[in-house]
């Protein structure tokens, strides 16, 4: 009994490169991971009730004032227990932490939190590649997992790699509608409304209806319209 299929599994990945972090101490530069990082990824492996921190030991080994500036340094052991189906798994780890600052109290906090923190990054590591073992290798090339990048469309090839997502996921991307790529129609606007009835206008509803076109005329052009009525005509007297 021990750690799942999937939990192995997890184990033995590659630490993806974007969680390394750097900096520069006494002119080297040193990679590492930040303090959350390995904790999420203790709860996301072990689970959120299986693993337990615990600070075996902890102590200042340096404390200094210096015209309002205070220094302190601090020495701590953790141990990391894993309960793995029925078993109990126990590491342990050392880390040291430092603190600087116009406050003694805050300065004490910064050095023993930053220690506890170093020792359960240490412990943690002793799990494998997800927790930054890698990083302590002085030769570090080739150890981070990369992101997948979106490869050209080979001729002929029926699936493609979408961004994002892991290189051996393979689902088809649907094809695009048939709207997609007809320039000789127009823009997507006139396409939708080829797919309705068109609308008339007034005045070809006004053409259509003689009578209520010749309302709208002025009076003068109706009366001029007309036809001439032989009842109107005025006979000359001579």
């Amino acid at each position: 009994m021990g750690f799942s299929a999937k939990q192995v599994q997890a184990l033995r990945r590659t630490l993806n490169s974007r969680h390394v972090r750097t900096r520069e101490v006494n002119g080297r530069e040193l990679s590492y991971i930040e303090g959350w990082y390995a904790i999420s990824e203790a709860n996301r492996i072990f689970g959120f009730d299986s693993w337990d921190r615990e600070t075996v030991k902890s102590r200042c080994a340096l404390a200094r004032e210096n015209r309002g500036t205070f220094l302190a340094v601090y020495i701590a052991r953790v141990r990391i227990t894993v309960h793995a189906e029925g078993r109990t798994i126990i590491r342990e780890g050392h880390g040291s932490g430092e603190g600087r600052g116009d406050s003694p109290g805050e300065v004490h906090d910064i050095a023993l939190k930053a220690a506890e923190t170093d020792a359960t990054k240490r412990a943690l590591a002793t799990f494998g590649k997800p927790f930054g073992l890698e990083l302590y290798r002085k030769d570090k090339k080739g150890v981070f997992e990369h992101q997948p990048t979106l490869q050209p469309t080979i001729a002929g090839a029926s699936h493609q790699t979408r961004v994002g997502l892991h290189p051996d996921d393979t689902t088809p991307i649907p094809r695009p509608s048939h709207y997609y790529g007809r320039r000789h129609y127009g823009s997507m606007t006139d396409l939708l409304r080829q797919d309705q009835p068109k609308k008339e206008t007034r005045w070809q509803r006004l053409r259509s209806r003689p009578a209520q076109l010749n309302k709208l005329r002025p009076k003068s052009i109706r009366a001029s319209s007309r036809s001439p009525n032989p009842n109107d005509c005025v006979t000359r007297r001579t």
